[in-house]
């Protein structure tokens, strides 16, 4: 394993732990030119593990990761001061998760199935 730093068609960079193919692996971080990045697990140069991820308009996401997409438990963090836990499958809410503010007052309890609000509390 090496350290490198990697450039993809000039959309995005990887700073961290290169394999032997050149692929990122281990803990790294990889800014993408729109001003997302992501500091967390890679595998094979695929965001796997435990990740956060930082959005331009001032959101981001804490948790896991499974072939670059948002799966397992995990908070996403909101500009207003709101944020939501709980359980991602490939990219989408389901189960419970409980929407609360940043001091931890929780302001209501949803039920998502495959990423769609089923209910309220």
């Amino acid at each position: 394993m090496i350290l490198g730093r990697a450039i993809q068609d000039r959309e995005y960079t990887y700073e961290g732990a290169l394999d032997a193919n050149g692929l990122g692996t281990g803990k790294a971080i990889s800014c993408f030119k729109n001003g997302q990045w992501y500091s967390g697990d890679f595998v094979q140069g695929i965001g796997q593990g435990y990740g956060i991820e930082y959005f331009p308009n001032g959101e981001r996401y804490e948790g896991q990761y499974h072939r670059d997409k948002v799966h397992g438990k995990g908070t996403h963090f909101y500009p207003d001061g709101k944020k939501i836990t709980g359980v991602w499958n490939m990219d989408k809410k389901n189960g419970d998760f409980t929407v609360e503010t940043y001091a931890g007052k929780v302001l209501s309890i949803e039920t998502w199935n495959n990423g769609a609000l089923v209910a309220r509390k």
